[in-house]
């Protein structure tokens, strides 16, 4: 990954060194032709003047314009540049050569965490590791912050329909209070696949299936089997996928 990284940032970074490397040399030969002193050196066609595609004038192609009626600028001369032109390069050119190289390196690396593609298998493996790993800790904060802030729902593999609608981390604390006072827990769930998923667009996924908890408390175990869907959000600012929805029944 850092390869293809470095190697798309080069990339990006060549394209904006050859648009430089040209703008300046176009600079730099119309300041070096302008030095010359010779009669005819200013790029100018037979006859003498400005031709009038230099000069910002009307005129059929080869026409010239009398050089005493439209002067050349002191850039076209070879003298030292205006602050005008020196204040057009610094707020327009170099600006636009920037945006180039980062619009450039954002089309070959495919965007931040909103975009990058459709969630893949690996993302949710980990974000069901993280919710195993979290549940066996004994975590109860660990666990709730696996959960989005935003339009969450969870129905517990305990609740019932005489239970709260969990709709907010505090109501989620308090199913997963509940839930974690043993003395140990073991969670087995399906490996995820593609067959274990359905995607809704580039953002939401919905991993389901069947797990079994190994409930331990006062030394007796309990196995407690269950069928649950996680509908997974990827959301900016955050590195791993987050829970929107949890759906879990006792079978």
């Amino acid at each position: 990954a850092v390869a293809v990284v470095s190697a798309c940032f080069l990339i990006a970074m060549a394209r904006v060194g050859a648009l430089a490397a040209i703008s300046l040399a176009i600079v730099l030969g119309i300041s070096a032709d302008a030095s010359i002193p010779s009669a005819s050196a200013n790029l100018r066609l037979r006859g003498g003047g400005m031709p009038s595609f230099l000069s910002g004038t009307s005129g059929k192609p080869g026409s010239v314009v009398n050089a005493k009626a439209a002067p050349m600028p002191d850039w076209y001369k070879g003298a030292a540049p205006s602050n005008g032109l020196i204040n057009f390069v610094g707020s327009t050119v170099m600006p636009a050569l920037v945006a180039l190289g980062v619009s450039a390196m954002a089309g070959n690396v495919g965007g931040g965490k909103s975009g990058g593609g459709q969630i893949t298998v690996e993302q949710v493996r980990q974000a069901r590791d993280m919710w195993i790993s979290s549940v066996q800790r004994l975590s109860v904060a660990e666990t709730v912050a696996l959960y989005d802030t935003q339009n969450v729902r969870l129905l517990g593999t305990v609740d019932t329909e005489d239970n709260k609608l969990r709709n907010s981390h505090k109501l989620i604390h308090e199913y997963f209070t509940h839930f974690l006072a043993h003395d140990q827990i073991v969670a087995h769930f399906p490996e995820v696949t593609e067959d274990s998923m359905i995607r809704l667009g580039k953002h939401h996924v919905i991993y389901s299936g069947y797990y079994t908890f190994e409930l331990t408390k006062d030394g007796v175990t309990k196995a407690a089997k269950a069928k649950f869907s996680y509908l997974y959000v990827r959301k900016n600012g955050h590195n791993n996928l987050l829970i929107t929805t949890h759906n879990s029944g006792i079978t």
